[in-house]
């Protein structure tokens, strides 16, 4: 059969991190044919807030040696490292960046418009040069103008698919949230699995307009 398809994530969200976990856990389950992750850190990311949620939610788990590459790296010329063939690569364009500490600091505080997350379109143009399998990207309804055309050129030559969040529904971490043990060592469901219904005419009859980033 075809190789495992890596996932690769960008940038430590609440989301990005709990999509690692979860693809982590995946990878490790027989049949879904996926590989290990990768998280590319981006400026701005802390990669120790993905070592905290996979240790903290995941049952101790851990990116691994291989488990984080940073944007400038991914960036540089081919090597065995970056290269982004036959991948597949996650986005989160809802998730706003996090202020640093000094940012946070009242006499540093500045007035400005809040910025709307989008997806980098230098990242977007490395995967699709290197031949990665597809681009996934969860986007606000605010961004999907602008993750669409950053997706438009490479349209036919490489897969993609934009998840967009209904307007007014934002995503938020569920505070203590842990993941659970649904599936046993040979992928099997050892629990029920409950889907709720949702409402196209009023959206927020879908548990609310606020969606955890567990459930994304």
């Amino acid at each position: 059969g075809p190789p495992p398809a890596k996932p690769v994530i960008v940038g430590t969200s609440d989301y990005s991190n709990v999509l690692f976990g979860k693809l982590q856990r995946a990878a490790a389950l027989w049949g879904t044919n996926l590989g290990e992750p990768t998280t590319i850190v981006c400026p701005g990311d802390n990669g120790q807030k993905l070592n905290k949620c996979l240790w903290n939610q995941f049952y101790m788990a851990s990116p691994g040696s291989d488990g984080t590459l940073s944007q400038r790296d991914l960036l540089e010329p081919l090597s065995y490292y970056n290269d982004l063939k036959d991948t597949l690569v996650f986005l989160d364009a809802v998730s706003p960046k996090e202020e640093s500490f000094f940012s946070k600091l009242p006499f540093m505080k500045k007035v400005e418009e809040p910025q709307i997350p989008t997806v980098n379109p230098d990242i977007i143009r490395c995967a699709a040069e290197r031949g990665c399998a597809h681009i996934y990207v969860l986007s606000s309804s605010e961004a999907l103008e602008s993750c669409w055309y950053a997706l438009e050129p490479y349209n036919g030559y490489v897969a993609s698919t934009i998840i967009a969040l209904d307007k007014g529904v934002t995503l938020q971490p569920t505070p203590g949230w842990t993941t659970s043990r649904p599936q046993n060592m040979e992928g099997e469901f050892v629990g029920a699995v409950a889907l709720r219904s949702y409402n196209n005419e009023d959206p927020t009859d879908f548990g609310g307009a606020t969606i955890s980033v567990e459930d994304a």
